[in-house]
């Protein structure tokens, strides 16, 4: 019987969506990833929404 090595394991992933009004079509689709990661019985995921008001140092949307 021989020894196989089995890699790190991912357990927790956070996703990190901007939903400045030009990315729009961005949040619909990391929402849809979201949920396919969700599914995922094995690995435990949070999603964390910035909207403009939090997280801009400088001007606005681009």
């Amino acid at each position: 019987m021989g020894f196989q090595w089995r890699g790190p394991v991912l357990k927790e992933m956070v996703q990190y969506v901007d939903q400045c009004g030009s990315l729009a079509s961005s949040v619909v689709y990391a929402g849809g990833f979201g949920a396919v990661l969700a599914s995922i019985e094995a690995v435990k995921t949070h999603m964390v929404v910035v909207a403009e008001a939090f997280g801009r140092v400088g001007g606005g949307c681009v």
